[in-house]
């Protein structure tokens, strides 16, 4: 498969070398694209001149982060200056998002919204990220090792009523990962290693550059591989990400983009620690095509295709059992903007999707498709009200409607408000609908684990309320963030029968009660001192069962400091950065059985630069505290790692 990927990706980088028709030259006239926008400073509606060979896609979401988004977002500079690892390590800069993680790194990780995994809708360049994870017990959510932390070009985070408006699904909050782009200028290359304990060792390549006058793409890769410090957690993966974009003519784009991710790892401590060969393989890949129309100044249309198949196994010889499942999603997405009436910016959508599940010993096919309308209405120059309205049906569940409105207010240049409401509705996977029942014995022949879908589950709704506060300042920064949000018939994999040793696991249709805030602070001093301070109050319950969801902590906070400077004439530059995450009591079962006490991790990064040569060491958990972030799993205790990396502008 990665050979069939390689050479898409060859394929793509042929057609990207094709020159200019000499019927169509490019002058400056053409060159010339005229999109709609708001200008930041006045904030009055005009049509400014982009002299751009390339059309600007997103620009409807562009204004509606610009009044609706959260400022809190995380760029690539902070990525790269944290001690973060995977894509989740990342979100741990933002307390809001709680990480669950099963011990080494390499492992299964995701994000959850005060224990509702569903609840963080986390979407890719706009497109919905829906694959859920092969594991035990079943956590219902994304493996965000699936992203590649090297193609983030930055993190931005929405409200419900803005994440309501990007696929099918619909959660508290809005993730979108904006993918990495060669935005011109010289071509550009960067080399990185990374070495850790437990034979830790990460390789990444990068490379950005334009083809021809018309051509460009950006490419990404990395190799990983560690041992794990727990029993059978080792892991060996492989993963690329490439996209590339050509100009047809002045008023058309054709965009493609590829993905792969390739590993195989160990099951660490399952079902107990007299189990040390079930193993784990996963095979995610997928295309996507795009094209784009500027047929006026005021209209935008771009049609996207799209296929993935997420292919994974578990298996062990000393139990004798092996699971596998195969998922296959075939999409067509049509959207449509419009400046009207020079108030009105509309966006039109329609989505078309077959999709295919497969276990060992079933197979199930599914077709769904849905309509929406979204509406930026420009009241006046400092208020913007948003509406939208979407419909869904995909077979063997009701029709799903929502809608949302919201309203921003930009009391001056620096501060802004804005809030939702969301009448939202969320669909079960088809993992969780069609799991075949799933048994397993270990000593005798009664079951002692247990797992299986349920094909009755209905559509979780929700109404969500929510209020956002941003301060931007040169030397300040300040987002806030309050939410609050009752879910009927919400999505929960469950342990419904505790009288089996390890578990009977299945999703249930309950009701559950959300609601928490959340702030991020930003000082820069002198130029060369910087502090973050991120906290979160969040409260999760389950209403029906009167329990407290698992895996989150009622308080978190993540502050950091880092000291940055030059020297030389620029040649030499000195980063010192400390990180500290504190997490208040938590539970690691849904029953309040097994509670685990609050923690308090320290880290650290020294960065030194010659040039455009980077050398790191990273100190991880100083204080070598004891903890866990999910189930059984110990984390880390304390461990040094180090790396470099090369830019390279040729």
């Amino acid at each position: 498969m990665r050979n069939k990927l390689l050479f898409i990706f060859l394929l793509l980088f042929s057609f990207s070398r094709i020159p200019a028709h000499p019927e169509d030259p490019l002058t400056p006239a053409d060159l010339d694209s005229l999109n709609c926008s708001i200008k930041k400073d006045s904030l009055q509606k005009a049509c400014v001149v982009r002299k751009e060979k390339f059309i600007k896609g997103n620009q409807f979401m562009q204004e509606i982060a610009r009044r609706f988004s959260l400022s809190n977002q995380i760029p690539f500079e902070e990525i790269d200056n944290s001690i973060g690892e995977s894509a989740g390590e990342v979100l741990d800069m933002r307390a809001l998002i709680d990480g669950i993680r099963v011990g080494s790194p390499g492992q299964p990780e995701t994000g959850s919204l005060g224990g509702n995994i569903r609840g963080l809708s986390i979407f890719m360049d706009g497109h919905p990220l829906c694959q859920q994870d092969l594991y035990f017990p079943q956590l219902g959510g994304l493996d965000l090792n699936s992203v590649l932390l090297t193609s983030i070009s930055r993190v931005e985070f929405f409200p419900a009523g803005v994440a309501d408006l990007l696929g099918k699904g619909q959660g508290i909050l809005g993730m979108n990962i904006v993918t990495k782009d060669f935005e011109g200028g010289q071509p550009y290359s960067r080399v990185s290693a990374h070495r850790g304990p437990f034979g830790f060792h990460r390789t990444q390549v990068q490379l950005g550059r334009a083809l021809t006058s018309r051509g460009k793409f950006y490419f990404t890769t990395e190799f990983r591989k560690s041992d794990g410090y727990l029993p059978n957690a080792d892991c060996d993966g492989f993963s690329l990400w490439g996209k590339t974009s050509f100009s047809l003519s002045r008023r058309a784009d054709l965009r493609l983009s590829t993905y792969q991710y390739k590993t195989k790892m160990g099951l660490p401590l399952f079902p107990d620690l007299n189990s040390s060969d079930a193993r784990k393989k996963v095979n995610n890949w997928g295309v996507e095509g795009a094209i784009l129309f500027q047929k006026s100044a005021h209209e935008l249309l771009k049609l996207n295709l799209q296929y993935e198949k997420h292919s994974q196994q578990v298996k062990s010889n000393t139990y004798g059992f092996e699971t596998k499942k195969i998922e296959e999603v075939f999409g067509l997405t049509a959207n449509q903007t419009l400046c009207l009436a020079g108030r009105h910016h509309l966006k039109i959508e329609g989505y078309a999707e077959s999709k295919v599940f497969k276990t060992l010993k079933t197979k199930h096919k599914v077709f769904s498709g849905l309509v929406s309308i979204a509406d930026l209405i420009q009241i006046r120059p400092s208020i913007s009200l948003l509406l939208s309205s979407k419909m869904g049906k995909e077979e063997g569940l009701d029709a799903a409607i929502s809608s949302s409105g919201g309203i921003s207010y930009q009391i001056t240049k620096e501060i802004g408000l804005f809030s939702t409401l969301t009448r939202g509705v969320g669909y079960p996977t088809l993992m969780d609908r069609y799991w075949a029942p799933f048994s397993l014995s270990f000593i005798d022949t009664l079951p002692e684990y247990m797992e299986e879908g349920d094909g009755n589950l209905k559509l979780q709704k929700s109404i969500t309320a929510d209020f956002g506060l941003d301060i931007l300042r040169q030397s300040f920064k300040m987002s806030g963030y309050l939410f609050n949000s009752r879910i009927d018939r919400f999505i929960f994999w469950s342990n419904v029968d505790t009288t089996i040793h390890y578990g009977h696991f299945k999703p249930i249709n309950t009701k559950a009660l959300i609601r928490g805030t959340g702030v991020d602070v930003e000082f820069v001093f002198l130029d060369h001192l910087r502090l973050h301070l991120s906290y979160s109050y969040k409260q999760s319950k389950d209403l029906k069962r009167k329990i407290i969801l698992p895996y989150f902590p009622k308080h978190s906070l993540y502050t950091y400091i880092q000291f940055d400077d030059e020297f030389l004439k620029r040649e030499i530059g000195l980063k010192l950065r400390l990180e500290t995450t504190v997490l208040s009591k938590r539970f690691m079962d849904e029953y309040q059985q097994d509670e685990e006490p609050a923690v308090a991790l320290l880290n650290g990064k020294v960065t030194i630069r010659f040039l455009d040569f980077y050398f790191y060491y990273i100190a991880r958990n100083i204080t070598d505290q004891k903890y866990r972030l999910m189930d059984d799993y110990p984390m880390p205790e304390r461990s040094f790692w180090w790396g470099f990396s090369w830019e390279f502008f040729d």
